[in-house]
């Protein structure tokens, strides 16, 4: 999958040619140098959103352990350091 960095004036000019870069991979669009915006195809896209998904949520996991229900106990951890504003 191929990068390609166009700025956002080119990106103004022609994005017919970003939309075309944007099938070989994604398109990242820069203003004033910073990295600002990511063109890409849908399927990308989708495919980013489904790997960021958490697969099963631990009350599911809980919900279907063989040994029944679990009971969980979770205490708050002193970490003996104080953060002043």
């Amino acid at each position: 999958m191929q990068t390609t960095t166009i700025t956002a004036q080119t990106f103004n000019q022609n994005p017919s040619a970003a939309k075309r870069a944007a099938m070989d991979g994604p398109v990242v669009i820069t203003e004033r140098g910073r990295d600002a915006l990511v063109l890409m195809t849908y399927e990308m896209f989708a495919s980013f959103v489904e790997d960021a998904r958490p697969k099963r949520k631990l009350i599911e996991i809980a919900d279907t352990s063989p040994e029944g229900d679990v009971d969980f106990v979770i205490e708050r951890a002193d970490v003996g350091r104080k953060i002043e504003w």
